[in-house]
């Protein structure tokens, strides 16, 4: 098995919650696979084939995988066989013990990771080149520790193979050196440097997977105020809110209600207006009060969103829609259009 896999195609379909970052998932533990123990794990949520983790199915599931393809060259019949793995996803300092207690052997195989076009698969596709193969200076001790610095003299890799007898592979990844998500391939010039931007600052992720992020798809009220909870810095609520929506919204739901931001009337599907954006994004930055009012015609002086939209135009987060000299209050936002705004108002 081991020497089939000097050439591997891998396709990560990594949904919202299985980034490879620390930072944006649960906090890290370790977790014993086999002969091998793994320290500082990143959570993620564990899903059983591809297709579940697309449909989000069984999202009651947390385990410490991240779901993946992977082909592995059969020589008897000269083709790719593809099927599930599993990629522990570690910090750079993270640990990873073999018990060679009873005899056993350790092997680690080590490969390089580059982007490769694949249109089979739904997010990213990888080509994983194998480097070299590592084994333990003293195979007398019992437990035989490795990390980033103890094999840092083995060449360039970024994912693990680890073996111990006959347990394994358990595919490593390091997070800092992980291939970053590809660029966004529906995002027009208008708003690419924003999605971009909200991104890498992890405010929003792909849609319908790493590669899209459906700029013309209308944004929700829970969809915007997940991206501000995140740009707070995900805090946690003290209390439930009285709504209960999608497990990936909830959170953000519950802060924005404890925050003041929706009351009981909020409508977390309904899609969010001009009106609502902007209020949402003057609340969450301090309800700072314009110099002048905005004097768009078509916002009286005391309607609700009436200093927030004041606010918006004089920063830049808005201008008057279509050129018109109207706010148009009522009108639908995009989450291409959320995405400017965000970026307008956060810098």
């Amino acid at each position: 098995m081991k020497k089939k896999l000097a050439s591997l195609a891998l396709a990560l379909v990594m949904a919202l919650a299985l980034l490879p970052t620390a930072a944006s998932a649960a906090e890290p533990k370790s977790v014993k696979a086999g002969g091998i123990t793994l320290s500082d794990v990143v959570v993620t949520d564990k899903y059983e084939t591809a297709q579940e983790l697309l449909d989000d199915s069984v999202p009651e599931y947390e385990f410490l995988y991240s779901l993946g393809m992977i082909g592995v060259w059969q020589e008897d019949i000269e083709e790719y066989g593809y099927g599930s793995f599993w990629c522990y996803i570690v910090p750079d300092d993270a640990e990873i013990n073999f018990d060679l207690s009873g005899g056993k052997d350790a092997q680690v195989d080590l490969y390089t990771l580059k982007r490769v076009p694949d249109s089979s698969f739904k997010d990213d596709t990888y080509q994983a080149d194998f480097v070299s193969g590592w084994k333990p200076a003293d195979s007398v001790v019992d437990t035989w520790g490795v990390n980033r610095e103890s094999i840092a003299d083995a060449g360039d890799y970024d994912v693990l193979a680890c073996w111990s007898g006959g347990d394994g592979p358990y595919y490593v990844a390091f997070a800092s050196d992980f291939p970053p998500p590809a660029e966004f391939i529906d995002t027009p010039s208008w708003c690419a440097k924003e999605a971009r931007w909200a991104v890498k600052k992890g405010i929003t992720k792909g849609y319908g997977g790493q590669t899209t992020f459906a700029p013309g798809v209308e944004c929700s009220q829970q969809e915007i105020l997940t991206f501000l909870w995140r740009a707070a810095g995900e805090l946690e609520a003290k209390e439930k809110s009285p709504f209960t929506v999608a497990s990936w919204y909830q959170d953000a739901v519950d802060w924005a209600y404890e925050e003041g931001y929706i009351g009981d009337g909020f409508q977390a599907d309904a899609p969010c207006t001009r009106a609502q954006a902007v209020t949402y994004i003057w609340k969450a930055l301090g309800e700072k009060e314009a110099g002048k009012p905005a004097g768009f015609p078509d916002v009286a002086e005391d309607a609700s969103y009436a200093a927030a939209a004041d606010w918006a135009y004089e920063k830049g987060v808005v201008k008057s829609y279509g050129g018109t000299g109207d706010f148009a209050p009522d009108i639908v936002c995009s989450r291409g259009q959320i995405a400017c705004m965000l970026y307008r108002a956060y810098n």
